[in-house]
């Protein structure tokens, strides 16, 4: 929380700082309590002051918006999907509702996301009871402190009254600039987990498929290793004993029907029961391991990564690059690829995999550098999902990200429809090393130069 919250009761409209972030308000004049004099400036100011005890109830749930455009006696609608366009620092979570139904909900995370969703004439909250990450289990209740005419409690539960202080929300665990692989089935939840990973800072490497995950293992120290039971037992257990020498935490998880604790010549160090809690993965991913790994591997028993210089010879920080593509074994070669030349890859296996990615990136205010984009893909092909980011980007004040296509053909229509997505340039498959390398060179220094 920053300074406070002052709304100007003298204007109609604003821009407001509210924990460093600019929001714009409007309308502040009109009145929204007819009887009382209130306005929706008073409104706005009220959940200022209250910020800082309501947040912890808000954090990390998909909130429904419930719009008065015309103050608290007027008609009101409710809204689910956010709004677009929106600030870029409103996190998004996303429920698969069936039937290709996927809704995304904002998250107010903080002062700003608050403001935001109030100033949409928002006047009570309604909030998931349950939090992003674990969409089917809530964790609290709520009662209803003035039920309708003729409504009765036909059961009552005497309980004491708690003395203990506010709840505490789980410490995010310290991630940032380290590895973590996870192994398992392309799921809602899997992506659901994988975004998480990236909002607490890990540099996530989503696999579906043992054998690439067990080609993966060498080309850095991970420090975990999350490995779903959907996967096999025998994999599993293959896949955390070649882990050993490459990973800290090698974490198996499984639901409660399969649920198998790890014996203690194990090569798991821990497991987490499905769905997964993120106090749960947080506390996992920041505990000492139970079961002591070996001495891992260090970068010396690897290709030693490329400096990249920019043109004033000043080391560059490796480009976070989005590849997408459906070929398991050529994200594996351009993944290393760019894990040699100094960068670091996310590998999506279809369009929607990688337009979700990217959304999280952009809401996590992490954005990749560069789309490296497989034209052919299945469920939303390249074309389609370079066409979804730059609607996405459009009217957004955020970095454009450079966008790539990797295709095996030359045609001049192939080349026509990627520029008409919206896509800079193109590299040949098999992607040639040296071309890739001056490409990035070349984005890096860019990137230098603009900050």
């Amino acid at each position: 929380m920053g300074p406070p919250v002052s709304i100007p009761p003298d204007q109609d409209s604003a821009v407001i700082l509210a924990g460093g972030k600019e929001v714009r308000v409007t309308n502040l004049r009109k009145v929204f309590w007819v009887a009382l004099g209130l306005t929706k400036g008073d409104l706005l100011q009220y959940y200022a002051d209250v910020a800082h005890a309501l947040l912890p109830h808000l954090r990390d749930r998909a909130m429904v918006m419930k719009r008065y455009p015309h103050g608290a006696s007027g008609d009101f609608f409710f809204m689910k999907r956010a709004p677009s366009p929106r600030p870029s620092w409103i996190e998004i979570c996303r429920i698969d509702h069936g039937h290709g139904n996927v809704i995304d909900f904002p998250m107010i995370q903080d002062e700003a996301a608050l403001m935001w969703v109030i100033n949409l004439g928002c006047i009570d909250l309604n909030q998931w009871y349950a939090t992003c990450d674990d969409t089917n289990r809530p964790d609290y209740l709520h009662f209803d402190l003035d039920p309708g005419a003729g409504a009765t409690f036909e059961v009552a539960i005497p309980l004491p009254a708690s003395d203990a202080d506010e709840p505490k929300a789980f410490a995010a665990p310290a991630l940032g600039g380290q590895s973590v692989m996870l192994v398992a089935p392309q799921t809602i939840e899997t992506s659901l987990i994988a975004r998480r990973l990236e909002r607490w800072g890990a540099q996530t490497r989503l696999v579906s498929d043992a054998a690439v995950a067990l080609a993966l293992l060498p080309e850095r120290v991970w420090h975990a290793v999350l490995i779903d039971r959907a996967l096999g037992l025998e994999a599993v257990e293959a896949l955390a004993e070649a882990a050993r020498a490459h990973a800290r935490e090698r974490i198996v998880m499984f639901t409660p029907g399969t649920r198998q604790e790890p014996k203690p010549s194990s090569p798991l160090t821990g497991y987490l029961v499905k769905p997964l809690r993120a106090a749960s993965l947080a506390a996992r991913l920041s505990a000492t391991p139970e079961v002591t790994p070996p001495a891992l591997a260090t970068d010396a028993t690897t290709e030693t990564m490329e400096p990249i210089q920019a043109a004033t010879g000043k080391p560059v920080r490796g480009l976070a690059v989005l590849v997408a593509e459906d070929n398991e074994i050529n994200a594996l070669l351009i993944g290393a690829l760019l894990a040699r030349l100094g960068h670091h890859a996310v590998i999506a296996t279809n369009g929607e995999i990688a337009l979700e990615s990217w959304l999280a990136a952009q809401s996590a205010g992490a954005p990749y550098d560069l789309v490296l984009m497989d034209i052919q893909m299945p469920e939303l092909d390249g074309i389609e999902t370079a066409r979804r980011i730059r609607a996405s980007e459009a009217g957004e004040l955020t970095r454009r990200t450079p966008i790539l296509a990797l295709t095996a053909n030359t045609l001049v229509q192939d080349r026509y429809d990627c520029f008409e997505s919206g896509m800079d340039g193109f590299l040949i498959k098999p992607v040639d090393r040296d071309k890739l390398a001056k490409a990035l060179s070349r984005l890096a220094a860019a990137r230098l130069i603009a900050a």
